[in-house]
């Protein structure tokens, strides 16, 4: 049995104490009232008391849980993910009580850069939702965050204590997703993979076709990692068919971010190898900014406004819609254009601090340019602007959006550094396979917010800790060699 943190001596009884008081006044009360639903809280305690000693069985449960959860609507507006976010609270609420039973947070995991800059994003989003232009939205993306960042960051800290427990990680994720990958395969074809089935036959444990295309690419990284560390020639079987399913469900997902993603992310490979990160980075910063100038000089902009009544979207025909995005009539492409514009003008109506976390929509609809107007402008999913970086600075502003852009860049410098730090074979594959996956995950964001997702922001998260880990492993054996 594998257990997160020790519990002492006096804890244990303690604990006894406790238990046994309940369990007295329990038992009593069932046998005066002769009824057994008296001992539901003992057995509540009993399940209580294992997740607040043994994170890890738990744990892998939501591993499990994450692949196959699906969007509930619930009363007032709300909605969750079944099963994956009540075990993200639970386990979150359980972290939480082990800090009162004497369990301290990894000091050295909250001392490394990544972690402090992350938390200092955080913090500024406290900031910013103090002066939210909608208290009640942000109010519930901080509380979200904070169970995100308990459970996939310091939890999974705590657990991540060697490279065989992350592989175990990434089993119980890779194989549950598998799963879910080949169902939706299964039920593609069926209907002949065409384009226009696409967006429907990944529920209901996908969102979209584009949720599909994100998750098949961002793990296929770990599966092709899991096929090449298999010993046996079964192993090597299994996982490499995992793979080949991934890989299938990028190409039938239709999503095009993901089909650009798997090239950029073999070049990327390249740049790792020959040290370029840096120069990759700056050449994207650079040309970013230069085309908002550019565009945004003398309104060139409008330049680029739509027809209105010629763009629309070929869900029949992927050719047609392939023709579309490159000729500027692709719906769902220029609507990301109307809502970038939009955009930029919240964050020059507030540069200091955004209109505040989970609130871009609605307030964006103030700022639109109605020449750049689609026939799907009226949004009513309520999605927001399809750029999770130019989403920072909209709702926190120039130091919250500067802040996301150096913790992101630090995260894709990191794999570079780690990898010719270390001379091992096996550390160099782990830390190629977590820098692939965040890379495939951060030119997804240049198009979709995905990190308050369960699904990619569990695995952007958990990459990020098992990079900080490795970090750590690599430097520790330079010092003992």
């Amino acid at each position: 049995m594998i257990f997160s943190w020790p519990v002492t001596v006096n804890q244990q009884l303690k604990i006894y104490l406790a238990f046994s008081a309940v369990l007295l006044a329990t038992l009593s009360l069932s046998i005066y009232k002769q009824n057994i639903l008296f001992l539901v809280p003992v057995l509540g305690l009993v399940v209580l008391g294992i997740v607040l000693t043994n994170y890890a069985v738990l744990y892998y449960v939501l591993l499990l849980a994450i692949p196959f959860s699906m969007e509930v609507d619930l009363p007032g507006g709300f909605g969750t993910d079944l099963f994956s976010e009540p075990l993200i609270i639970l386990l979150a609420a359980c972290y939480l009580g082990s800090w009162l039973l004497g369990k301290s947070p990894d000091r050295r995991l909250i001392q490394h850069p990544l972690i402090k800059i992350l938390l200092l994003f955080f913090a500024w989003s406290i900031v910013t939702t103090l002066l939210s232009a909608d208290y009640l939205r942000s109010g519930k993306y901080l509380v979200a965050k904070t169970w995100y960042l308990l459970v996939f960051v310091f939890l999974a800290g705590d657990l991540i204590q060697n490279p065989t427990i992350w592989r175990r990680f990434l089993y119980f994720f890779i194989s549950a997703l598998g799963i879910v990958v080949t169902v939706t395969l299964i039920r593609h074809a069926a209907v002949g993979f065409t384009f226009a089935a696409a967006n429907k036959i990944v529920a209901p444990f996908l969102r979209n076709h584009v949720m599909y295309g994100v998750l098949s690419a961002a793990a296929l990284p770990y599966a092709v990692y899991l096929t090449l560390h298999q010993k046996t020639s079964r192993g090597r079987i299994l996982l490499g068919l995992i793979s080949f399913l991934l890989l299938a469900g990028v190409l039938a997902s239709y999503t095009r971010a993901s089909w650009l993603s798997l090239p950029l992310t073999v070049l990327y490979g390249f740049v790792i190898r020959f040290r370029l990160t840096r120069y990759l980075l700056a050449f994207i910063l650079l040309t970013s900014v230069a085309a908002v100038i550019y565009l945004s000089s003398n309104y060139r902009y409008m330049q680029y406004a739509p027809d209105y009544e010629k763009t629309i979207f070929n869900k029949d025909d992927i050719r047609k819609h392939l023709q579309a995005t490159y000729t500027l009539r692709d719906v769902s492409g220029m609507e990301r254009v109307y809502r970038w514009i939009a955009a930029t003008r919240m964050i020059a109506d507030r540069p200091f601090t955004g209109s505040g976390p989970n609130t871009f929509y609605p307030e964006y609809l103030k700022y639109t340019v109605s020449r750049f107007t689609t026939y799907v402008s009226d949004n009513l999913e309520q999605s927001t602007v399809h750029n999770y970086f130019l989403l920072q600075f909209a709702e926190q502003g120039y130091l919250g959006g500067i802040l996301f852009l150096i913790f992101m860049g630090y995260a894709l410098l990191l794999p570079e550094k780690i990898y010719h730090r270390t001379t091992q074979p096996e550390h160099r594959k782990t830390v190629l396979a977590i820098g692939l996956c965040l890379f495939i995950i951060a030119v997804h964001l240049f198009l979709n917010e995905l990190l308050e997702t369960d699904k990619i922001g569990s695995l952007f998260y958990l990459s990020l800790v098992a990079l900080i880990r490795l970090d750590y492993w690599t430097k520790e054996s330079i010092q003992v060699e």
